[in-house]
């Protein structure tokens, strides 16, 4: 609960001249040099080196040691000129394309139009917020140092030290915004310890120059809004008393509070009643908010048959197939649209794309699945390849609210059999294909030919068809699509089906069937049914008395009247309590057939 210590203020002792300062780019949006005279360059003082090594900055004088100090202590990076070196006062400008400046560390930069500098009247002498330049920074004779203290652009700082690869401690902090209030209170600072490490001393300049302010941020909460998510009731005292030591105005207007946030947390920090929240959290300290458990409601577990469904599928392409699973970007490039023949007006287009090239969104997964065919044929010839994930296409899809509106989409699956033997390629996509849906307990769906793919073979292509709807194909790749692909020396077979068209089978209700103790008897006989009668009425008519029933064979001929059929039938039972004798089997039998001969008009065949 204590107070912020005060910082120095800066104040200007006499008449001291007006040190010129030009900022000539909005990519500066404060610039203010100090010109002291009468410094030394001299070690600084142990407490200064040891703080300093602390924190892992390697001190090197007093003048260089005074703006990593500042740095540290305040955030705000400051860099010192020897005066000598600057003619004719600052100037902050925008370089010139192809523009040379060797930095400290001695490396050579080409300079773009988007950087940005700090000169004199003659020539560039500093990357401005990244690292100053070799010849005009602190050298072994200084004794009249330009301290400046500076703000800028975090973006155009960002993209110049990305584009040069030169991350300093300087261009860390400008990278993240700071205020341009920072710079007095870096001034009163500086200008205290140069004072008191160099007696003799005077700031004989002064210049400062801006082109935009900091504006503070002024966040309205309520006081109820706070307690509610606290989950504790506070008064405005206390809310007041938790935001002051860091720097925040506090006031109350009825059941509001209005904060005032410092210049040094109003760069994108604070900005919002949810940042408030957090700062009094944080301050009251979240160890002394009493726990309080969820109310937890535990119901059944839900059977989600499509998510079961989607997991089968995967499973069974990389276990039952042996296929590999990838993982693609969700936009195409144009040379595989151009390859499968999907144009640019059937797909949305990305607002900020990559590339130029990567504008689209997929709205099928095969142009991403042949790249990855045509990539991969560089290491190896022969492989299988599949990807499930969704494809977009226009229109409106709500998930959750009104508000929150996304492209349609659908769950697709794609895959790809790659090698050098046309017939096996067919066999496997077409056999994985057709066992898809009985392993994966899905319902079937039927192959036939209604609108060939653009990007397939003439001679090799299908449908895929359920409930007289289209929801897939399957083909060769044609000659022509290879070629826009770059695939070369294998031949690859793609299908491509909307997962979500696929209806999944009702869960089957198992059940546990313990394994008989005693051994059961297998029996067959033939019996000689009516042409109309069905296996499942015979099946139905038999289970009941049985442990299992099974057809073998049905057989029409001169021994079998005419308008019948014999159908030779095998049945398992047994006994829970003893082995069966014979009798006991002639018993069973006898109860089979008379069950079949009342139900059904069946009879015995004899035999001949």
């Amino acid at each position: 609960e204590l107070p912020l210590k005060p910082l120095p203020e800066f104040s200007i002792e006499g008449d001291i001249e007006e040190y010129p300062v030009k900022i000539l780019s909005n990519s500066c949006y404060r610039y203010a040099g100090l010109l002291y005279d009468g410094l030394q360059n001299v070690p600084s003082p142990y407490t200064i080196r040891k703080q300093l090594h602390l924190c892992g900055v390697r001190p090197i004088n007093a003048m260089v040691d005074i703006t990593n100090y500042i740095m540290l202590c305040l955030g705000q990076p400051t860099h010192g000129f020897d005066s000598t070196h600057v003619k004719g006062g600052i100037v902050v400008r925008d370089a010139n394309a192809g523009e040379k400046l060797t930095l400290l560390d001695g490396q050579e930069l080409n300079l773009t139009s988007s950087d940005l500098l700090i000169c004199d009247s003659e020539r560039a002498m500093a990357l401005a917020g990244i690292m100053g330049g070799g010849e005009d920074s602190i050298l072994p004779g200084t004794t009249s140092m330009l301290l400046e203290i500076a703000t800028f652009n975090p973006i155009s700082i960002r993209r110049s030290a990305n584009l040069h690869k030169v991350h300093t401690d300087s261009s860390l902090r400008n990278e993240k915004g700071l205020d341009t209030q920072r710079v007095d209170s870096a001034m009163g600072v500086a200008d205290d310890i140069i004072k008191k490490l160099f007696p003799e001393s005077r700031l004989i300049a002064f210049g400062d120059a801006k082109t935009h302010e900091t504006k503070q941020e002024k966040v309205i909460c309520s006081i109820d809004w706070i307690n509610t998510r606290l989950g504790r009731k506070l008064t405005f005292e206390e809310i007041n008393s938790s935001l002051t030591p860091l720097g925040f105005v506090a006031r109350q207007d009825g059941d509001s509070v209005i904060v005032d946030v410092p210049s040094f947390r109003s760069t994108g920090d604070v900005s919002l009643p949810d940042d408030i929240l957090e700062e009094i959290a944080r301050m009251i300290g979240y160890e002394n908010f009493e726990y309080k458990a969820p109310k937890v409601t535990l119901n059944s577990a839900v059977n989600n048959l499509h998510y079961q469904l989607e997991r089968a599928v995967c499973e069974y392409l990389a276990a039952g197939c042996g296929m590999q699973e990838i993982f693609t970007y969700p936009w195409m490039e144009k040379q595989y649209m151009e390859a499968v023949g999907v144009g640019e007006e059937e797909c949305l287009k990305l607002a900020s794309p990559p590339s130029p090239e990567t504008a689209c969104l997929r709205n099928t997964l095969i142009p991403g699945m042949i790249k990855a065919v045509s990539e991969n044929l560089r290491y190896r010839a022969e492989f299988k390849l599949f990807e499930m994930a969704q494809v977009f296409s226009h229109g409106e899809y709500y998930p959750s609210e009104k508000s929150e509106c996304l492209p349609l989409q659908q769950l697709n699956l794609c895959g790809a059999f790659v090698g050098e033997d046309i017939p096996s390629l067919i066999r496997l996509c077409k056999g994985a294909l057709e066992a898809l849906p009985r392993i994966c307990m899905a319902e079937e769906y039927e192959f036939t030919q209604v609108s060939k793919p653009l990007w397939a073979d003439k001679n090799a292509w299908a449908n895929i068809v359920f409930n007289g709807d289209t929801i897939g194909c399957m083909g060769l790749l044609s000659v022509k699509t290879e070629k826009l692909a770059d695939i070369k020396h294998s031949s690859c077979m793609v299908f491509e089906i909307n997962i979500d068209s696929l209806v999944p089978l009702a869960s089957r209700s198992n059940s546990f069937v313990p394994v008989p103790v005693y051994p059961q008897v297998e029996q067959d006989f033939s019996i000689i049914l009516d042409e109309n009668v069905s296996w499942e009425q015979l099946e139905s008519t038999i289970k009941p008395l049985v442990n299992k029933v099974a057809f073998i064979e049905e057989y029409r001929g001169k021994q079998v009247p005419e308008g019948k059929k014999s159908v030779l039938v095998r049945v398992w039972f047994g006994s829970d309590t003893s082995t069966l004798s014979s009798d006991d089997i002639s018993a069973n039998m006898k109860k089979i057939i008379k069950q079949v001969e009342n139900k059904l008009g069946g009879s015995i065949r004899d035999e001949e």
